[in-house]
């Protein structure tokens, strides 16, 4: 017997949450004015924006892609005209495809009603086409992994460079989707037409030829500016003129004059909207009136001049209604992709906005003449917890009443005035009660860390003195670790004043991720640091209780054998260890979103990887506290694009590595090699099923204990469903 894939999903992810934590949004967080509407989201770094009705109501939705991470977010409106009011509903980010790359444009290429989905594949543009299942779930379907069209020298990819964003839409308007894209190193755009109903008389065609090669006849100076009529684009294959290398575009096309936008004549043409990498303003430029070749004639250098100029680094344009009049409305955010591999690689973030960094302008004209109005700079980010960049919360008790308290360290809130970033800790206090928590903001600044010049604050806290108060070990970015020792006493208000600075000299090169924690058993606390090779360093703690002393150099560099490394060999490891009445675990944070959960610790033996939970975030930094009553029951974790998200653990389902009574058991989670499932039943099959309801590997049981090869699986999200003659139990899976 099958059972329909939506049914299957539905029972995956609520029957089997691995490490069993649900996210928890109803607690309240105060920021210094007002009660956050969506607090945990995680924050927003280079933000990109479609409408879609997500639920079917009739009110148009937002999806957002964030280019750092590259991850989805979905908010529901909460209203109708007039307001701008939304809620995060991540319930609806798995119905978009896990491959979505440097940009998403939501747009209805075969005109049956459904928004389909354009992204990047490799320098080229990937199209999905959108579904509605007689439950009305979204889904998306693969069309083409990249839209050609024809040269001399045969069918040549559609080019969108990593850093470009192109402009999708039915410029000469015979009903089907045309693109504007940049081509390869070249500062100019070009038009490409889509001939489908030309050919075939209806528009679900991806049948491309190039319009022109020089659309607009301009070219985008270094300076920022539009030469506007240039001889380049007569010859350009032969005439220098001023073009030079392109290094980073974002369009939209737009009509921002209302030219030919009559009635009578409904075929305006299009302006356009230009952000460029190195610069933080929009340029626009406005067509002389040719809707199919088109020709700028006017430019502004900061629009909109005649309001409130955007000011953000390198600049989106996106073209969405937020306030649901059926007008659309400009939103700006930058596009700099902050998380980019390379980058990562070589320590460093993009100087960006990263945090207020999301300009909504009201569109008082028209859909086809708008005209913008400065409304707010922090759309939507204002309703979340946002610390910047690399957020690295940790549950602390930093006033002693008794309740933990959230302090937040960061890679750094941008500074535009210095182009580079601010590392800083944010303290929200715990204001509820021990069994509901709430935050209330205290200070972006606690402890007075801005002055120290470093980013990456990674703080953790433990007794190091033996004076019965917690100290603070602060990590950075560049590796190393600096101790803050509190002079508060017990149970007073934590008063935290540096003691060392770049502490016993430890450096593990990049990004130190610190926990202390008693190793080795002797009653001190030892030192253990993660790092972007995604591996623990650990320092034992060779001093007495009231005199820590620890070597610059660590003992392991491989404790217990973890390794979170992605197929890049990016780590980011981010631990925090656990003592639960003498049962030792640890957590784990990776770059690639996944929380790992080990057992058998010890310094002398490998750490065995119990569970895990896969996270749509990137840069996990994890921390577990009491929060809701029960020990360890609380879960809050940071992530690359600077946000905090809170989850509750599933009392009635919690997870005990000793206990060996579920009817489904699947192990180790993420799997790489081989999968070993533990069933009730001796009888029946095992289905091995993806993200897409296929079937791909079908175990007949023989005995309680199966082993399925997945060596020549893709990597991604499975579903193990074992069909019993008493009962169907489904368990979610990470093939690495």
């Amino acid at each position: 017997m099958r059972f329909p894939f939506i049914f299957l999903a539905f029972i995956g992810i609520n029957a089997s949450a691995q490490l069993h934590f649900e996210p928890e949004n109803s607690i309240g967080v105060h920021d210094s004015v007002k009660q956050l509407l969506s607090p945990w989201t995680g924050g927003l770094n280079a933000a990109q924006f479609n409408n879609i009705d997500l639920d079917q109501d009739g009110l148009m939705d937002l999806f957002v892609f964030d280019r750092d991470g590259e991850i989805v977010r979905t908010f529901l409106r909460n209203d109708t005209v007039g307001g701008i009011n939304y809620t995060y509903a991540p319930q609806y980010e798995d119905s978009f495809p896990d491959d979505l790359k440097k940009f998403v444009l939501l747009a209805d290429y075969n005109c049956d009603g459904h928004l389909d989905l354009f992204t990047q594949d490799i320098s080229a543009i990937k199209l999905y086409k959108s579904e509605r299942g007689t439950t009305g779930m979204l889904s998306f379907s693969l069309v083409t992994k990249k839209i050609t069209y024809p040269t001399n020298f045969g069918p040549a990819n559609i080019y969108c460079s990593n850093t470009d964003i192109p402009t999708i839409v039915d410029l000469d308007h015979d009903g089907d989707l045309d693109i504007i894209s940049p081509p390869n190193a070249f500062s100019y755009i070009s038009y490409y037409k889509n001939n489908s109903m030309e050919l075939y008389g209806v528009c679900d065609s991806v049948d491309y030829t190039l319009g022109a090669e020089c659309w607009g006849k301009f070219v985008e100076l270094q300076n920022n500016t539009l030469s506007l009529d240039d001889p380049y684009c007569d010859n350009i294959w032969t005439e220098q003129g001023t073009s030079s290398a392109h290094a980073g575009t974002t369009l939209l096309a737009i009509n921002l004059d209302g030219n030919d936008s009559t009635t009578a004549n409904p075929n305006y043409d299009y302006d356009i909207l230009m952000g460029d990498v190195s610069f933080r303003t929009v340029v626009s430029g406005i067509n002389g009136l040719n809707k199919d070749t088109a020709f700028m004639t006017n430019q502004d250098l900061t629009f909109p001049s005649y309001d409130v100029p955007v000011d953000l680094m390198f600049p989106g344009a996106y073209y969405v209604d937020i306030d649901g009049d059926n007008t659309k409305d400009l939103v700006f955010s930058p596009s700099n992709n902050t998380a980019a591999y390379f980058q990562i690689q070589a320590n460093a973030l993009d100087p960006s906005d990263n945090v207020n960094n999301i300009s909504y302008y009201k569109n008082i004209g028209k859909n086809d003449s708008c005209i913008a109005s400065f409304v707010k700079k922090d759309f939507l980010v204002g309703e979340m917890i946002d610390v910047g960049s690399n957020s690295n919360p940790v549950l602390f008790d930093y006033n002693s009443d008794g309740k933990l308290d959230l302090l937040i360290g960061t890679h750094g809130y941008f500074n535009k005035a210095n182009n580079s970033y601010d590392g800083r800790l944010t303290l929200y206090e715990n204001i509820g009660s021990n069994i509901i928590p709430e935050f209330t903001y205290i200070t972006d600044d606690y402890a007075g860390t801005s002055s120290l010049g470093i980013t990456g604050l990674a703080p953790c806290f433990g007794d190091l003195d033996g004076d019965g108060d917690e100290d603070m070990i602060i990590g950075d970015e560049e590796g190393r670790v600096h101790y803050f020792e509190n002079l508060a006493g017990a149970l007073n208000p934590a008063n935290f004043v540096l003691s060392a600075a770049i502490y016993s000299g430890i450096d593990v090169n990049d990004n130190a991720m610190p926990a202390l924690f008693d190793i080795n058993g002797d009653t001190l606390l030892d030192l253990i640091i993660g790092d972007n090779q995604g591996k623990l360093n650990y320092f034992p703690n060779t001093g007495t209780k009231s005199t820590p002393s620890f070597s610059n150099t660590p003992d392991d560099n491989f404790l217990g054998s973890v390794d979170v490394r992605d197929q890049f060999n990016i780590g980011y490891s981010a631990p925090v260890f656990i003592n639960n009445n003498g049962n030792k675990g640890v957590y784990v944070g990776s770059y690639k979103g996944i929380i790992y959960y080990y057992e058998n610790i010890s310094d002398t033996a490998n750490f065995i990887l119990v569970d895990s939970l896969l996270i749509n975030a990137r840069r996990i930094s994890p921390s577990i506290g009491k929060l809701f009553g029960q020990t360890f029951d609380g879960l809050v974790y940071g992530q690359s694009t600077g946000g905090v998200t809170l989850m509750k653990k599933d009392i009635l389902n919690s997870f005990d590595s000793k206990y060996e009574g579920f009817d489904l058991k699947v192990w180790p989670n993420p799997a790489r090699h081989e999968i070993f499932v533990r069933t009730a039943e001796n009888e029946g099959q095992i289905d091995l099923i993806n993200i897409h309801g296929q079937v791909v590997l079908t175990k007949n049981l023989t005995s309680q204990l199966s082993i399925l090869n997945v060596d020549n699986l893709a990597r991604g999200t499975y579903f193990v469903r074992q069909i019993g003659d008493r009962n169907v139990s489904v368990q979610k899976i990470v093939i690495e």
